[in-house]
């Protein structure tokens, strides 16, 4: 749904929009890829045309989309357990890919094919996609209010102050993405701008994620953009918390730990053991959302998680067979993690975005704009009531800054010491504690 808003640059924060998704990424993955143009000068409320006007999406659209959203949401799974084996880590890649889509708006050249592709939306037109996700979520949001699920996901753009952006980036984002603007001062007061981001944050995740970016990590910044996401919701079947007992739980390397283990009442459940994989499926209140537990029993998590493909997942999903009398045993868990995204996107494909090969000109008509800050914060906690999760994801652009000179200043006392470089032998040493004297 559209909220129309001013198209200037606005002050404060914007109600949050409440959104709904089953996928982590069934996200807004795709957004234009046309030239932005400027505002008419002397006109500062002429708006262009909606990069999204006239656009009509069918229900395969909608399908399209969200199969793309799980792509995206396999290979990021593949990059962090590539970069920390046999460790915990939660993430979203639907918080993730609804920043990225937003950045794509001024993307250009290879690097917009480059996040096309790492988004999965190559051959089909930005605006199509996009368009496809926000009617997607439109429905999804419907199903949450229907079943009393809480999930929130809001964004946010902060902006230089001073800075000339583009007018059709800006309004679609503020449109389409229904996503405030606020002018900041990275440069003179980046410890205020660091608070009023992280403050955002706090607010939009109810408390669970208090801070995402420092004030030196985004000092040289242009445009923050920022997606966080709130899910709350029960289970359909609870567990009881009296069963909740010490259990075994076995670690990648095969030793044990004990861990609290919750005890499912007998009940009917989807579920399918085969191929070497064990699987359940846990609804949440309304049976329109849902967890599946997927345990590989023939390899490590890691070497499943290696070879996993969007293709098999969905197999696995498929092959649930609703069966009576289970009774399920999971452990309940809290894990947060703290995300640095530039590597795993590089390496996911898109790595002009983090070099001068950049090209974002669709932002404010710069050639020199990369981005210079990628991270995502995000917590899951499970228990016998339900889960709890938050995700909060900071994309920062700035301009190419010139090497500074790195100053050396030997103004205490100090060694002289005089070696061959090939064998280490010193030849002479000096201990120097005035310059002045020649003793």
């Amino acid at each position: 749904m559209r909220h129309p808003v001013p198209a200037n640059l606005r002050q404060g924060w914007a109600t949050r929009r409440r959104l709904a998704t089953v996928a982590a990424a069934a996200a807004l993955l795709a957004a234009s890829c046309g030239t932005a143009t400027q505002r008419p000068s002397g006109s500062p409320t002429a708006r262009p045309t909606n990069l999204l006007a006239g656009i009509r999406i069918s229900a395969a659209d909608a399908q399209a989309a969200a199969d793309s959203g799980n792509a995206f949401t396999v290979d990021l799974l593949r990059q962090l357990e590539s970069s920390n084996p046999g460790g915990n880590f939660v993430d979203s890649g639907f918080s993730l890919a609804t920043v990225l889509s937003m950045l794509e708006l001024g993307a250009r050249g290879d690097t917009e094919t480059q996040m096309a592709s790492v988004l999965h939306c190559a051959g089909v037109t930005a605006e199509r996609q996009a368009a496809a996700r926000q009617q997607l979520d439109e429905t999804l949001l419907d199903r949450a209010k229907a079943d009393g699920i809480s999930l929130d996901a809001t964004n946010a753009i902060w902006l230089q102050s001073g800075l000339a952006v583009n007018a059709a980036f800006l309004d679609t984002l503020v449109d389409d993405f229904s996503a405030p603007s606020s002018q900041v001062d990275f440069q003179e007061n980046p410890q205020g701008a660091a608070d009023l981001i992280n403050q955002w944050v706090s607010d939009a995740t109810q408390g669970m994620i208090p801070s995402v970016v420092t004030p030196a990590e985004i000092q040289t910044s242009l445009v923050v953009l920022a997606d966080a996401i709130y899910f709350d919701a029960k289970w359909e079947n609870q567990f009881e918390a009296a069963l909740t007992s010490p259990g075994v739980f076995l670690r990648p390397d095969n030793s044990q730990v004990s861990a609290a283990m919750m005890q499912g009442e007998p009940s009917t459940l989807p579920i399918y053991n085969g191929g070497g994989v064990t699987a359940v499926q846990l609804p949440y209140v309304g049976d329109q959302y849902a967890a599946d537990v997927i345990m590989p029993t023939s390899q490590s998590l890691a070497d499943f998680v290696a070879t996993l493909s969007p293709g098999e997942l969905t197999g696995i999903e498929r092959q649930l067979i609703s069966t009576e009398n289970v009774e399920v045993t999971l452990p309940k868990f809290d894990i947060s993690s703290q995300l640095s995204l530039g590597p795993i996107l590089a390496a996911l494909g898109m790595p002009d975005a983090f070099s001068s090969a950049a090209d974002f000109s669709g932002i404010d008509g710069r050639t020199d704009l990369q981005i210079g800050l990628a991270k995502q914060s995000a917590v899951i906690q499970v228990d016998e009531a339900g889960t709890t999760a938050a995700a909060a994801t900071v994309i920062a652009i700035a301009g190419s800054i010139p090497l500074l000179p790195v100053r050396v200043v030997i103004d205490h006392p100090f060694l002289f010491v005089i070696r061959d470089l090939t064998s280490g032998a010193i030849i002479f040493t000096a201990q120097v504690t005035d310059p002045t004297a020649s003793s």
